[in-house]
């Protein structure tokens, strides 16, 4: 199966890489591919791949490559479902006060909660939530369109700041990715939280 993961060189992109034993399409600065410099090149390997995994994250890049992969893959009208993987985050589900608690009600200096950030996840999660509608009412076409499927992270791999929260494990990472790869059923949206 034919792969092409953004953030290749991220911890969760080297995790996913090097576990799944995919041919490996690898997208961020370390490997030569930058976006959206290289968006050309990036869409003719889209064309010939099954799975996108949507990691890397400034700006809109996330949105705008769900978008696009979406798109390209809905346009091939392929007979089996191709799934675009996005990585969104469960902060988008808190409250600001909950966030700036968390944070001993630091304004300013918010490492992963920043409004920024928060802003980007949100236009994922709503591009994501149009692209699942449109699957959900394609089912007259005579292909079978592509699928989003949105993974929301809380606290991931390992943490530094506020290191007495848990977090979810790589090994429980890797399942729950490979959980979505290998079933035959859409499963669209997913929520990483610890036991």
């Amino acid at each position: 199966m034919k792969a092409i993961i953004t953030g290749a060189s991220s911890d969760i992109g080297k995790l996913i890489v090097d576990h799944f034993d995919f041919d490996w399409v690898k997208v961020d600065r370390t490997h030569g591919i930058t976006l959206p410099d290289d968006a050309d090149m990036i869409k003719e390997a889209i064309r010939h791949s099954d799975l996108f995994f949507n990691i890397a994250q400034f700006d809109t890049i996330q949105s705008d490559l769900l978008a696009m992969v979406w798109n390209v893959w809905n346009m091939q009208e392929n007979k089996t479902p191709k799934k675009i993987i996005s990585f969104g985050s469960i902060v988008t589900e808190m409250s600001m006060q909950t966030i700036l608690d968390l944070n001993d009600f630091n304004y300013f200096d918010r490492a992963r909660e920043k409004s920024g950030y928060i802003a980007e996840k949100l236009l994922l999660n709503k591009t994501h939530n149009e692209y699942k509608n449109l699957h959900l009412t394609g089912y007259n076409k005579g292909y079978a369109l592509p699928q989003s499927i949105l993974i929301k992270l809380g606290n991931v791999l390992y943490k530094e700041l506020r290191s007495h929260e848990p977090y979810t494990t790589a090994e429980q990472l890797i399942t729950a990715i490979d959980f979505v790869v290998n079933n035959e059923t859409y499963i669209s949206d997913l929520e990483l939280r610890w036991n």
